[in-house]
């Protein structure tokens, strides 16, 4: 699939002392929903925030009402065939009248009423989403057009404008174990997808057609998007995930490039604190950009404050080109964890 890109914004890096038992381990905090973004919608998901994201993006929040269809448990198929009544009535063509469909939030699954834990569905096979966004105009010679989900379970596939969009259908790889490859049912697919040759000035449709297979789903019973769902309007130069990992005096950084290959970056490496703004750690990063090989650096750093539940405090790091655009933003946490008697505290 030459345009889906399978990510991770919020990654774990770890520490750990030679002597395993009952030494120190620093831990990064996952933050992939705990602190604002620039907008959230209270009346939809109240508390849910994102991450933030490079001064230099233009941001489209989609985590609101979207339009959505079950087409029911007889549209089941041990293989996907792809015959569903959805397809024939191309309910992904932007002039389909989706007025009868239900309004359904997102992020959300669509095995549970909304609000109420408790009331479980039993719902499998095939459902459909459809969102309409606006764009304001934008130069595809200078920007990326994306759309980043940031979890679907099911196998996915996606349409802008009534145009078919390459869309992963594998589990996204982890930090660990990115060599590997899994089915998507049960799991949950985090990626970039690129739009920019089907989005349009003004209005865009997007259709999302998902479908669980397994009849018993784990996991509170999540099916469909689950996760929050973004429009990302990127500089050629971005990089599609970063893996940041706090250690004890110093910050390791794995960035990968999403678009602009073979171009040479010069610009500085912060580490700030998240709620002063103030750094703590910094060093000029020099690196060939290329696809195929991750822009690696570290950030040593002074002073700083432990995450814990008392008291969470984050950090941000901040990556900077020399005409002071804004290329990487990753909100992240030191915390320290020991393992006593078998027991990790």
């Amino acid at each position: 699939m030459t345009n889906s890109r399978k990510i991770r914004h919020s990654s774990i890096g770890l520490w750990v002392s030679p002597l395993m038992l009952g030494a120190a381990i620093w831990l990064v905090a996952g933050t992939d929903a705990c602190h604002s973004e620039d907008s959230s919608n209270a009346d939809i998901a109240p508390g849910w925030h994102w991450n933030p994201v490079p001064e230099s993006w233009i941001s489209i929040d989609l985590n609101n009402v979207w339009k959505f269809k079950h087409m029911g448990n007889d549209s089941w198929q041990a293989v996907d065939s792809l015959d569903d009544p959805g397809m024939k009535e191309k309910y992904f063509m932007p002039s389909f009248n989706d007025a009868d469909w239900r309004d359904t939030p997102v992020p959300w699954t669509w095995n549970m009423v909304y609000g109420k834990s408790d009331e479980r569905l039993d719902l499998y096979g095939v459902g459909w989403y459809r969102k309409r966004f606006v764009l304001e105009e934008v130069d595809a010679a200078k920007n990326h057009v994306l759309i980043e989900f940031k979890g679907i379970v099911g196998t996915p596939a996606l349409w802008v404008n009534g145009n078919t969009v390459d869309i992963a259908d594998e589990q996204a790889f982890s930090e660990f174990d990115k060599g590997r490859k899994e089915s998507a049912q049960g799991g949950m697919l985090r990626q970039y997808v690129d739009i920019t040759a089907q989005a349009r000035k003004v209005e865009n449709l997007i259709a999302l057609r998902v479908f669980v297979q397994s009849k018993g789903v784990s996991r509170a019973k999540a099916a469909g998007l689950v996760n929050g769902v973004f429009v990302r309007v990127t500089p050629p130069t971005y990089f599609e995930y970063a893996l940041v990992n706090p250690r004890k005096t110093d910050v390791e950084v794995e960035l990968h490039l999403g678009g602009t290959y073979g171009n040479q970056l010069d610009g500085e490496a912060e580490v700030l604190d998240a709620d002063t703004l103030l750094p703590v750690g910094s060093t000029l990063v020099k690196g060939e950009l290329r696809k195929e090989l991750p822009l690696l650096f570290t950030v040593p750093v002074g002073k700083y404050s432990e995450w814990s539940p008392d008291a969470p405090k984050l950090y941000i790091l901040s990556l900077v080109d020399l005409a002071g655009k804004e290329l990487v933003r990753e909100r992240f946490g030191f915390r320290v964890m020991e393992l006593k008697d078998g027991n990790l505290f």
